[in-house]
C-alpha cells in the first residue's frame, strides 16, 4: 500500500506492508536508504473480531513521534480507511474500518521512543 503525506514542499511517500492484521508504514526514502533495516514509523493494528457480527473492524495505532505527529498519522490512517472500507472482495473483504478517533488522538500514550 502506498500513500502520499502532504508536506510543505510537496509530498512524502509511505509504503504500507501487511503482516497479518497489522499494517506497517515506513517512509519510502527510509526503505531506499536503509533497505530491510528501515523501521516502521506507523503501525495500524486491526481487530476484526466484530467484522462478522457488526460489520466493523476496529483500528488503533502506534507511531514514532520523531517522524510523524498525530495529524500526519491520522492522515495516513484516513487514506487506509478510504481504500479498505468497502465491500469489494478485491480489497480483502474488509466490510468497514472504524477508526476510533479518540484512540488516534491519544497516540502519544503509545508513542515509541
Amino acid at each position: 500500500f502506498l500513500c502520499a503525506l502532504p508536506r510543505r514542499e510537496g509530498y512524502e511517500f509511505f509504503v504500507g506492508q501487511w503482516t497479518g492484521t497489522e499494517l506497517h508504514f515506513t517512509a519510502l526514502i527510509n526503505i531506499q536508504t536503509r533497505g530491510e533495516a528501515a523501521a516502521s514509523q506507523l503501525i495500524l493494528y486491526h481487530y476484526p473480531e466484530l467484522k462478522e457480527e457488526k460489520g466493523i473492524v476496529l483500528m488503533t495505532a502506534e507511531m514514532d513521534s520523531t517522524f510523524l505527529n498525530v495529524a500526519e498519522a491520522q492522515c495516513i490512517a484516513n487514506q487506509v480507511q478510504l481504500f479498505y472500507a468497502t465491500d469489494r472482495k478485491e480489497t480483502y473483504g474488509w466490510a468497514q474500518l472504524l477508526a476510533i478517533h479518540s484512540t488516534l488522538l491519544h497516540l502519544h500514550q503509545r508513542v515509541r521512543k
